[in-house]
């Protein structure tokens, strides 16, 4: 390989300064959050109207991992990556259920499931599946606090709240497929919501993604075990953290931890804002509508303003069956800190043991 094949190291500015202020206009996926917002408007709208909240917002988290499952894949391979993570989102959350009942093995049992959840990533195009699936199962620990604490029954709710999702995503790929072709039969230009897919990602490095997945599930661990031990209100979201935020490279993991703590410390001020301003049933639910579509449609655009946008959006949705407000936001953000400390750690570790230079640039974009 000559010199100028070589990629450029990557310097402080492109890991620190540039992911902030990353927007792409071409890939803001308008008619993704539309179809997001209206069918997730559905169980948010029972979580807010009857008194079984928990059962419908668990509805409402699997039908969100299942939008997010579909990765930034094209068209063609998004349903396919979200019916996988239909099945995996509610043994995740069934999981996590079951383990936060272990008592003093919650931890091992934390590390070693995170470790299998991460090995999905060993699944070419399914990258996002993994991190779902993480989500959900540190989402099932958290929900031990709202008195559902039965795994099957927050499977059921998750697999149900997921077939609506997964009936979202056809919807949406039936309509561009529906413009597609009354484009070609009327000569016209392609709607302007038939915009082109993104590209595949390459399959991953599978030691690269093994010894990762270790690191992750010991992060994680480790994370929670320091957020118990301070007391922290929403010691799960330190697991969350872990699972989005360490990826497969030191500098790749930086990067992501960046976007994710500066997004969520924003973004936990405006759901903040958002508790106390926001009252009544009818404003909270418009709220969730709009953070759902923005939120969906700047994934693939720029990952600071998605981050920025979807901490109010969960904090919200969350806030239907716990505390919400500024101790809540407090919390996380506190969870989302130590969360992304320890994926750094796990990064750096990995890195020096499959001796991966520290100066290399982003391998994969960030997953979430």
């Amino acid at each position: 390989m000559g010199d100028t094949d070589t990629p450029a190291p990557a310097n402080l500015s492109a890991v620190l300064i540039d992911p902030l202020f990353q927007l792409d206009r071409r890939q803001i996926d308008w008619l993704s959050g539309v179809v997001a917002a209206a069918f997730f408007s559905i169980p948010v709208a029972f979580a807010l109207g009857t008194d079984q909240k928990a059962a419908w917002v668990v509805v409402a988290l699997g039908m969100l991992n299942v939008f997010f499952g579909q990765g930034l894949l094209d068209f063609r391979h998004r349903s396919r990556s979200a019916a996988l993570a239909l099945g995996l989102n509610a043994v995740g959350i069934a999981a996590g259920s079951a383990v936060a009942t272990t008592g003093n093995l919650e931890f091992p049992l934390i590390a070693v499931s995170i470790t299998v959840a991460e090995l999905v990533n060993l699944i070419p195009n399914f990258r996002t599946v993994g991190l779902t699936t993480g989500a959900m199962f540190a989402l099932g620990i958290g929900f031990g606090h709202t008195g559902l604490t039965s795994p099957t029954m927050l499977a059921v709710l998750a697999l149900a709240g997921g077939t609506l999702g997964l009936a979202g995503i056809f919807a949406q790929r039936a309509w561009i497929l529906a413009q597609r072709r009354r484009a070609e039969r009327t000569g016209a230009a392609p709607s302007r919501w038939d915009f082109p897919g993104q590209s595949l990602p390459d399959p991953p490095v599978r030691r690269a993604v093994l010894a990762t997945a270790i690191a992750a599930g010991i992060a994680a661990a480790g994370a929670f075990a320091v957020g118990a031990r301070l007391g922290l209100a929403h010691d799960y979201w330190s697991i969350l953290t872990v699972v989005v935020v360490l990826q497969v490279g030191f500098m790749a993991t930086m990067n992501t931890a960046v976007v994710r703590m500066t997004g969520t410390i924003a973004g936990a001020a405006m759901g903040g804002l958002f508790v106390i301003y926001v009252t009544g049933a009818w404003a909270l639910g418009i709220a969730i509508a709009l953070l759902s579509a923005t939120t969906i449609s700047l994934r693939p655009a720029s990952p600071s303003l998605y981050v920025l946008s979807l901490t109010p959006w969960v904090l919200l949705v969350l806030g239907i069956t716990s505390e919400s407000g500024w101790g809540a936001a407090e919390a996380r953000v506190a969870a989302t800190v130590i969360g992304g400390a320890f994926a750094l750690i796990g990064a750096f570790a990995t890195s020096a043991f499959l001796r991966v230079p520290s100066h290399s640039s982003p391998a994969h974009p960030i997953r979430s």
